[in-house]
């Protein structure tokens, strides 16, 4: 059966769709969108999605969109390997944190996606929206690995009872710290 994704460059959620179906090692054809060639107003993606948005899915005949519910349809139709814990409630967990990066990071992302929508978006607005999006994405994948971190450091520890929890939450490194990118290598590199 031939699984197709939709995807543009520059998009978490297509990464997200993406990196799903690399991980299951799923054999699919990869098709990146262009506004400038005018793939999202063409009458095929229009036939896929009517929101003309990445990523979209299509597996064989079954068309979906939305990056969460692709992921979700991903894991179940090829269950190994799995892309959650098997424990539940680090499963519970693991939902959570998609569920935030959604919830905080999607309307930066709005904003870059709408920047890149509209032709009169001078260069200096894109990419100080870019830097934003990606910052604030960046940010949220370092507290989810550090979560992830402190989680292993735990199961892996000879006392059997939990590892205390901090009395307050570990503030975000300001603006003024260094760069998106140097705050992922930073945290990535603490575990």
């Amino acid at each position: 059966m031939p699984v197709t994704l939709y995807s543009m460059s520059g998009s978490p959620y297509a990464w997200r769709a993406w990196l799903a179906l690399v991980h299951k090692g799923v054999a699919f054809t990869h098709r990146t969108m262009s506004y400038d060639a005018g793939d999202f107003k063409s009458q095929e993606f229009l036939k896929l999605t009517p929101r003309r948005r990445v990523p979209v899915l299509l597996d064989d005949d079954f068309v979906l969109y939305e990056s969460a519910a692709i992921v979700e349809y991903v894991e179940e139709r090829w269950p190994q390997p799995s892309m959650f814990s098997a424990d539940l409630r680090q499963r519970a967990v693991e939902r959570r944190l998609v569920r935030e990066v959604d919830s905080y990071f999607a309307e930066r992302m709005e904003r870059l996606v709408e920047a890149q929508e509209a032709d009169y978006v001078g260069k200096a607005a894109l990419a100080a929206a870019k830097d934003t999006a990606h910052t604030c994405y960046l940010d949220s994948l370092a507290r989810a690995c550090q979560h992830r971190t402190r989680r292993a450091k735990a199961s892996h520890s000879p006392s059997p009872s939990p590892s205390p929890r901090p009395s307050s939450p570990t503030p975000a490194p300001s603006r003024a710290s260094g760069t998106g990118r140097a705050r992922w290598a930073s945290a990535a590199g603490s575990g």
